[in-house]
């Protein structure tokens, strides 16, 4: 069992894993997914480096960061890494990850759900053969590819025959179960079931 401070749990015993100096706590960061491949352990990190909020795969064996996000526009006040994501699976030659648009009261992060140049508000794939790759040292980056856009913070994936399936927590009242498509828009923040929850700040209201 992994823990979200960076701690992995057996037989009771609890061990601190191996997190390199960008990992943080802050926000509700720490790690929020991990996926095993060919006995290498990957994970999903939330990750500060020169007041730089953004979001991480690291290789637990030598504490690499293999894959990193541009900066969250909007880290003063309105970044909750709680929406960042916490679901892997695998297919015969991919690795699908979800990473949620993590905010709770920012237009601006939200946003990055419908745009193409971010990972955030993904459901992204990495090419088996590309994590061989990386398992080697013959590469330092990994190649992912937008799978889905359009998601708001997807918690949970699964793989029933041959279709892909999302819970996501929407907005209030509007929590989702999608059949995960590629290519596919599933239409966050312009459109969503729910209705908007409302943050007040110092005598103002934000959606």
């Amino acid at each position: 069992i992994y823990t979200q401070n960076g701690y992995v749990a057996k037989n009771l015993k609890f061990k601190k894993i191996n997190l390199p100096n960008t990992f943080t706590m802050q926000r509700n960061g720490g790690v929020k997914a991990i996926f095993v491949y060919k006995k290498n352990v990957f994970a999903l990190i939330s990750a500060l480096k020169n007041n730089c909020l953004y979001a991480s795969i690291v290789l637990l064996k030598n504490k690499k960061e293999v894959f990193k996000t541009k900066c969250l526009p909007d880290v003063k006040k309105n970044t909750d890494f709680n929406g960042l994501g916490s679901s892997s699976i695998h297919t015969n030659d991919s690795v699908f990850v979800s990473i949620g648009a993590p905010e709770q009261k920012s237009s601006k992060i939200r946003k990055l759900a419908q745009k193409t140049d971010s990972m955030f508000g993904k459901i992204i794939r990495i090419n088996k053969s590309d994590l061989d790759e990386v398992v080697i040292d013959k590469k330092n980056i990994l190649n992912v590819n937008i799978f889905t856009l359009g998601h708001r913070n997807p918690q949970g994936l699964t793989k029933i025959k041959n279709s892909i399936f999302s819970v996501e927590h929407g907005p209030l009242g509007g929590d989702e179960l999608n059949k995960i498509v590629e290519n596919n828009n599933y239409g966050w923040p312009q459109a969503s079931y729910g209705t908007q929850y409302l943050y007040e700040e110092e005598g103002k209201a934000y959606d």
